[in-house]
């Protein structure tokens, strides 16, 4: 009898008969069971998209849990991404144009792990043309305004001016503007400068172009009077010129004009010392900026000769009242005028400016018992000579 039989067999039994036991099947729970020979993944393709994007591309295999996406940055191995099984494409971004990318593919499950060979490939560069057409204006004495046609791909413009050794950045602008300003020139002057397109991948620039900055505009000194001050000097003045940054003074030596000196902006008075007496003499003024001259018409001056002026005499000072004075004095040869000063405790005030024809005054509003002091100027042409009289006094 079979061993089954014989376990299983009935047996006599004085107890009652119990059912019988049948074994029971249960269905099995259906699991993914890793495959040990992982194939590798074929036909890996690097597809560029565009010049910074790239797609992979490979055939999935059977019995993978995922895949690694690889990338050798020159020195390392760095893992871009992990996939889930049955994913066989990869897009990767922010890639630099026309550089060398390497890649592999590598599958894997909790077996095995199998991977593609390196492969590589070198990325687009972006194309871009150089801006045409560069033209260079002068806008002002100070400013030149640059213009071109746009150029294609670029990102940007980069301004380039030639500094007399070399080419200089001096500005940048961004895609599309195709104008720039340079300014703090110098006037009347010319300037080279060129234009670069440029992008991710490269660039490209213009030929050199140059402008010339304008003239700057400037009017002549007006009204030029040369007074005489005396025998050995004379005191040039004249109006304000527009636009000057100074004043040159010329004078005529028998052959020629010379510069004899020269002023600020501004300043409209000029000093020529160690002439000779009763000598004429030409002058003119020129103003001038960085661009341009304009000068006034020849002035004569003739220098007085030597008048050796006497001083007032017979000067008296008289009460006239308890707050005046009577000041009288005999005329002076020569003189075209008087001046009466008064002492007033610190410095000699001036009280009054008299023809030749007068020398009488009446000094009013004086201080009362107080002595007063006095002194009578008599003065030429100009004020070129001068001579003063002896101090007289009076108390009221």
């Amino acid at each position: 009898m079979a061993l089954f039989d014989k376990l299983f067999a009935r047996r006599p039994s004085a107890r009652p008969e119990r059912p019988s036991c049948r074994p029971r099947l249960e269905s099995l729970e259906t699991r993914w069971c890793p495959t040990a020979d992982l194939a590798v993944p074929g036909n890996l393709h690097l597809t560029p998209d565009s010049s910074t994007q790239l797609t992979l591309t490979w055939d999935d295999v059977d019995g993978e849990a995922g895949y690694h996406v690889l990338h050798w940055t020159g020195t390392q191995v760095k893992l871009l991404a992990t996939l889930n099984a049955d994913k066989a494409t990869y897009t990767v971004h922010g890639l630099t144009p026309g550089q060398k990318e390497w890649y592999s593919i590598e599958a894997f499950n909790d077996v095995d792990s199998t991977k593609t060979l390196w492969m590589s490939v070198t990325m687009p560069v972006d194309p871009i043309s150089a801006a045409t057409n560069l033209k260079a204006k002068g806008l002002s004495p100070t400013d030149i305004k640059l213009t071109w046609t746009d150029a294609q791909g670029e990102t940007g413009y980069n301004v380039f001016q030639w500094n007399g050794k070399k080419a200089v950045k001096i500005g940048s602008v961004d895609a599309g503007v195709t104008t720039f300003k340079v300014t703090g020139l110098a006037p009347n002057t010319t300037y080279f400068f060129y234009v670069e397109a440029y992008n991710v991948s490269g660039n490209a620039i213009t030929d050199w172009q140059g402008g010339k900055t304008l003239v700057q505009p400037i009017t002549q000194p007006g009204n030029l009077i040369a007074n005489p001050a005396a025998t050995t000097r004379v005191i040039l003045t004249w109006t304000d010129a527009q636009g000057e940054t100074g004043y040159r003074v010329y004078q005529w030596d028998g052959s020629k004009a010379v510069q004899i000196g020269k002023t600020k902006a501004g300043v409209t008075t000029f000093t020529v010392n160690g002439l000779k007496g009763g000598t004429a003499y030409w002058f003119y003024v020129e103003s001038y900026n960085a661009s341009n001259t304009a000068n006034t018409d020849w002035k004569l001056a003739i220098t007085p000769t030597s008048i050796h002026l006497k001083a007032p005499v017979t000067v008296t000072a008289k009460a006239s009242s308890s707050t005046s004075a009577k000041l009288t004095w005999t005329a002076s040869a020569g003189a075209v005028g008087y001046r009466v000063y008064h002492w007033n405790g610190t410095t000699w005030e001036s009280l009054a400016k008299l023809s030749s024809s007068v020398r009488t005054y009446t000094a009013v509003g004086l201080a009362t018992k107080k002595a007063h002091f006095f002194i009578i100027q008599a003065f030429t042409t100009n004020n070129i000579e001068s001579a003063n009289s002896k101090v007289v006094s009076v108390k009221l």
